[in-house]
C-alpha cells in the first residue's frame, strides 16, 4: 500500500487546506467546536473534491504501473506470477 501516500498527494492536500479561509475555523472556535470537530465538520467536507481528484490520479497511476508490464511482457516465463 505504499503507493497510496505520495509526496504529490501530501503537497496537493496541504495546498488545498491552506486555501481554506481562516474565518471558517475562527467562527467554529467561537461557537465552541473542538479541533477534531472542526476537522470533521468543516475541513473534511470541503476537501471532498480534492480527495476525489487525488483518488482518480492514484488509480490511473497504479493502473499504468500494471498496464505497462502487461503490454511489454509477452511470454509467461518473464512474468513474476504465473
Amino acid at each position: 500500500m505504499p503507493f497510496l501516500i505520495s509526496g504529490f498527494g501530501v503537497f496537493l492536500l496541504r495546498q488545498f487546506i491552506y486555501g481554506i479561509p481562516d474565518s471558517l475555523i475562527d467562527a467554529a472556535k467561537i461557537d465552541g467546536a473542538s479541533d477534531f470537530k472542526i476537522y470533521l465538520r468543516i475541513i473534511l467536507p470541503l476537501t471532498k473534491p480534492i480527495l476525489s481528484a487525488l483518488g482518480i490520479l492514484i488509480f490511473v497511476w497504479t493502473y499504468d504501473e500494471l498496464l505497462w508490464p502487461l503490454t511489454v511482457i509477452n511470454s509467461n516465463e518473464m512474468k513474476t506470477i504465473p
